[in-house]
């Protein structure tokens, strides 16, 4: 028999199969030593308390360790192995605060961003005094501002692909058994589906999007790549350089659907280049330019992609002649492209 009680500084149980108000419990409240052998109805206990930095640990067992030294090396294994499944745990915990804080960040951030695409359309005090004629009001701005309706309907559809993009994350990457469906999808047509809404943002900087035709269909999971090709649109969107193309270019190698963009773009350093997949990590230009993403990362997008069988391929500079220096900031050539499985 082995009783262990390992406790915090703070006097929180760590781990413990220490029955509170049991005869073992009497014996751990009533141990003031280190390494004690006692005798209880004829039966020989060992037990101690130790300290280790902030925590607190109690061992007992009714194994005939007759030594002091045989019962420090038991009872150290059992502390060592408690503190590494503590740690990990904590880690564990950690990790998971940390993702979850993101994705609530990240989603109420898009919700805000849709709430202020829809208030200055129609004003949020407005809103209060419509009352019975809600409806019509509505309708009365929108066949009056029918531009900026347009503009805010491609807005609430932006930022709702962006929260369906952080939930996938959740649903795909953290559930032990995540619901991955492969079916043939149209692939052109997820790609002008999620290129349409951010149409308008590319308009402005001037940048002309050009998308080659394709009728072929991609077995894949379409909720990883949607989440994914979202991501990197709206990256691509924050770091194409105004006034460039912007080709989207399917091309068909062997048994595989090859997806390029290609785009200028910020300049990516080979340290960028080399830690691009690690978790967290921002490029170094776009986030001294205070660009740098907010959203599911492409460590995530690589991890979905994955999922759904897609191989992400990133290449810098491939024309060196297209690199470009404007108001100090260095663009340069990049592309993104997906291999992804043909349906013949």
């Amino acid at each position: 028999m082995r009783i262990y009680h390992l406790v915090s500084g703070e006097g929180a149980i760590i781990f413990s199969n220490l029955v509170p108000k049991s005869h073992y419990y009497n014996l751990y409240r009533k141990c003031k030593s280190e390494n004690e052998l006692i005798n209880i109805d004829g039966k020989n206990y060992r037990h101690g308390k130790i300290v280790d930095n902030d925590l607190y640990f109690y061992f007992l067992t009714d194994e005939k360790i007759k030594s002091s030294r045989l019962f420090k090396e038991f009872r150290y294994v059992y502390l060592e192995t408690l503190k590494q499944f503590f740690n990990y745990r904590k880690d564990v915990i950690q990790q998971s605060t940390k993702q979850a804080n993101r994705i609530l960040h990240n989603i109420v951030s898009y919700n805000a961003h849709t709430l202020q695409a829809v208030y200055s359309l129609i004003p949020q005090d407005q809103f209060t005094r419509l009352k019975t004629k809600h409806l019509k009001e509505i309708q009365e701005v929108i066949v009056n501002k029918p531009e900026k309706a347009a503009i805010t309907l491609l807005t609430i559809l932006k930022n709702n692909n962006l929260m369906k993009a952080e939930l996938s994350v959740f649903n795909k990457l953290y559930e032990e058994n995540p619901d991955m469906i492969y079916l043939d999808h149209p692939i052109h047509k997820i790609v002008k589906l999620v290129i349409n809404t951010y149409w308008f943002d590319f308009l402005k900087k001037e940048v002309h999007i050009n998308i080659t035709s394709c009728t072929k269909l991609v077995h894949i999971d379409y909720e990883s790549f949607l989440a994914s090709f979202v991501h990197i649109i709206e990256n691509a969107l924050k770091y194409t350089l105004p006034r460039t193309q912007f080709d989207i270019i399917f091309t068909i190698k062997n048994e595989f659907v090859i997806l390029t963009l290609d785009m200028i773009s910020l300049k990516m350093t080979q340290y960028d280049f080399d830690n691009i997949y690690e978790e967290g990590y921002s490029g170094e230009l776009p986030k001294s330019l205070n660009k740098d993403g907010k959203g599911i990362g492409m460590y995530m997008v690589k991890r979905l992609l994955e999922l759904s069988n897609i191989e992400l391929t990133i290449k810098n500079n491939v024309n060196p002649s297209n690199a470009i220096v404007e108001k100090g900031i260095s663009y340069e050539n990049n592309q993104f492209i997906f291999t992804m499985p043909l349906v013949h």
